[in-house]
């Protein structure tokens, strides 16, 4: 999930106080809390990113290998 989606999703659930770790164009790993855990909706939502995956080059074969 993007950082955009997760923010859209956690405002559309009422939270408000939302805190991002990690590159702002990175995926959503986890988030504390946990997801399903009852909170109050003014606590702090922290939202924790990694860096995307770049899709690896498929493996070509070595001329005369």
């Amino acid at each position: 999930m993007s950082r955009d989606d997760a923010e859209s999703a956690a405002q559309d659930a009422g939270f408000t106080n939302l805190v991002f770790q990690g590159p702002a164009n990175g995926v959503v790993v986890r988030t504390d809390p946990r997801a399903g855990t009852q909170v109050d909706p003014e606590s702090p939502l922290t939202i924790v990113l990694e860096a995307a995956q770049q899709p690896s080059p498929d493996p070509t074969e070595t001329p005369g290998g």
